[in-house]
């Protein structure tokens, strides 16, 4: 199955970079409207088996609200999956996103990655949108922590 994946060095301890990211559905559309408009969550406590639907502002133009299943949520590695179960369109039959972060080369440091497994329908390439996306969201977290250093210590 082809995978699509970015890897930034982000100037933020990892133990931050986590607790902000699980507060994603409220930081997000904050931090990047662009890309999420806003989260609403269906079912669950935000941990595994939570779903949750994203609606996407124009950075992503061709994108639909999309309904996900969190699938890990690993305190101890920093890593997140979640499988997109409904509005992938007609382009993907599958979209599965990862996050995972892992101690940079200091204690200031974090490496995030982000990786998607997809299959796309026909002839259709990788969802490079959400790659952009990625990106910029990791850069506004990072920005977002550094401007505020008392931001998700506990």
């Amino acid at each position: 199955m082809p995978t699509l994946e970015v890897q930034e060095e982000l100037k933020v301890e990892v133990n931050r970079l986590w607790k902000a990211s699980k507060d994603a559905d409220t930081l997000l559309p904050k931090l990047v409207p662009e890309f999420i408009r806003s989260h609403e969550r269906l079912q669950g406590d935000g941990g595994p088996g939570t779903v949750r639907i994203v609606h996407f502002g124009p950075g992503i133009p061709q994108a639909t609200p999309a309904k996900e299943h969190i699938d890990l949520l690993d305190d101890t590695n920093y890593t997140l999956s979640y499988t997109v179960i409904d509005g992938v369109g007609h382009q993907y039959s599958l979209l599965k996103p990862t996050i995972t972060f892992t101690p940079g080369v200091d204690a200031t440091t974090t490496v995030a990655k982000w990786s998607m497994e997809y299959q796309p329908v026909g002839e259709q390439g990788p969802p490079e949108a959400a790659r952009i996306a990625a990106v910029h969201v990791f850069k506004a977290m990072e920005a977002y922590l550094l401007s505020d250093p008392s931001q998700y210590l506990k």
